[in-house]
C-alpha cells in the first residue's frame, strides 16, 4: 500500500484552484473600473471640461461686448463725428440711462441763428420748448442748417459715444456754436437738467428740417 503526503498531492491537470479564480476576478474588476472611469469622461459635454464620473460639471460662461467705432469723413466745416454700436446700459456705473435714441422731428423752418429759431428741450425731448427749458435748436446759418447752443457745453469730437466719452469731449474739445448740421453727425452737450445728451442726426436739409435721435444719461 502506498501513502501520499500533502506535499506530494497535485490537483488533476486542467483544474483551477481557488487562487486562480480570485486572481481572475481581481483582473475583471480592475477592467470594469477602468471602463466605468472612461465612460464618465466620454459622457461629459463636448466643451472639453473633464471631471471624474458621477461628479457634477459646472461651467462658467463669460460674455464679451464689442463696441465698433467708425469715424465719419470730415464735413466742409472741418468737424467730424464718431459712430459706435453702443447703448446707455453699457456705460459706467457713474451714469444712469434716461433716454435711448428717442426720435425728434423738426419741420422746415426759416429761423436764422441770430434771431428766432426752433427751440428744443433735449431732456424730454420736445420741440417748441418753454423758456428755461431750451437746450438749443436748429437755425439757418448762411445757406446751411446749423445747431445753436452754448459753445462751452457742446462737442462734436468724442472718442466714444457714451456718457464718459461725451463728458471728456465737452471738457477737452468744445465745439464752436453754431455748427453746421449734416446727416450722421453726432454731438454731445449738457442739458438744462444737467444731464449728458448724445444727439445723432438721422437726416437734415438746408430748409431747416431736422430728424435726430437723442440719448441721455444722468450724472452721478
Amino acid at each position: 500500500m502506498t501513502y501520499f503526503t500533502p506535499s506530494n498531492h497535485r490537483p488533476p491537470q486542467g483544474r483551477k484552484t481557488p487562487e486562480h479564480w480570485n486572481a481572475l476576478a481581481s483582473v475583471i474588476g480592475a477592467i470594469a473600473s477602468a471602463l466605468t472611469f472612461l465612460l464618465g469622461f466620454i459622457a461629459l459635454p463636448a466643451a472639453g471640461v473633464h471631471s471624474p464620473a458621477g461628479t457634477p460639471v459646472t461651467q462658467t460662461v463669460t460674455a464679451t461686448v464689442t463696441t465698433t467705432v467708425t469715424t465719419e469723413p470730415q464735413a466742409s466745416d472741418g468737424s467730424s463725428s464718431t459712430r459706435a454700436s453702443t447703448s446707455p446700459a453699457a456705460t459706467e456705473d457713474a451714469y444712469t440711462p434716461i433716454l435711448a435714441a428717442s426720435k425728434v422731428s423738426i419741420p422746415p423752418q426759416s429761423g436764422v441763428c441770430n434771431g428766432n429759431f426752433m427751440f428744443v428741450d433735449l431732456d424730454e425731448p420736445r420741440v417748441n420748448a418753454e423758456s428755461g427749458r431750451i437746450d438749443g435748436g436748429p437755425c439757418i446759418e448762411g445757406t446751411h442748417n446749423a445747431w445753436l447752443s452754448n459753445a462751452l457745453d457742446t462737442t462734436t469730437n468724442m472718442e466714444s459715444l457714451d456718457a464718459a466719452g461725451c463728458e471728456e469731449g465737452i471738457r477737452s474739445s468744445p465745439a464752436n456754436s453754431p455748427f453746421q448740421l449734416r446727416k450722421d453727425l453726432d454731438w454731445c452737450q449738457y442739458t438744462n437738467d444737467n444731464n449728458v445728451a448724445w444727439v445723432h442726426v438721422v437726416d437734415t436739409s438746408d430748409d431747416g428740417s431736422l430728424v435726430m435721435e437723442v440719448t441721455t444719461w444722468s450724472v452721478g
